[in-house]
């Protein structure tokens, strides 16, 4: 037997005030407080963390396509407001340059090949898709990434029988 559970707060303040207080990495240790003990900013526009692993940079991520979200009249990068910052980054920074390039040259009909062609050429050995999680796990030269999006559902729910016909 699966059980979901579904926790919630509510937050008696706008959703942009709200946000803007969780997208500033200073108020981090006031509500990441199992992940983020301390934050200091940093000259460079990086903030170094003390976390319960040790310390950590954040870096500012620039939004992305694929992490964009309207919120109260305003973009924001509501998916993916940081990028923890390791020896990984020259990978994540690889393979998003790689999609970019795969995205902008892509034909109107028939682009998976394309697309698979231009993440072998960035040293991509393998693509792991996890389609009800909208996840994509990248197995690199540089590394592995994860890329995660929104999921399909959320819950538990049933799945359909698989439909030949209908392909």
């Amino acid at each position: 037997m699966t059980m979901s559970v579904t926790k919630s707060v509510e937050i008696g303040r706008p959703a942009a005030e709200s946000y803007d207080f969780i997208a500033d990495p200073g108020s981090m240790p006031r509500w990441a407080i199992h992940n983020v003990k301390t934050i200091r900013k940093m000259e460079s526009g990086r903030w170094e963390m003390d976390t319960p692993r040790g310390r950590a940079t954040l870096v500012p991520a620039e939004a992305f396509e694929a992490g964009m979200r309207q919120m109260d009249g305003r973009t924001r990068c509501f998916e993916s407001v940081y990028r923890r910052s390791s020896p990984m980054s020259s990978a994540i920074d690889n393979l998003q340059a790689a999609l970019q390039r795969a995205m902008a040259g892509r034909p109107t009909v028939g682009g998976f090949p394309y697309l698979a062609e231009t993440l072998r050429s960035a040293g991509v050995t393998r693509n792991l898709w996890f389609l009800p999680a909208c996840l994509s796990l990248y197995l690199t030269e540089q590394g592995p990434v994860v890329t995660q999006g929104v999921p399909l559902v959320n819950g538990t729910v049933d799945v359909p029988p698989f439909d030949r016909e209908a392909l």
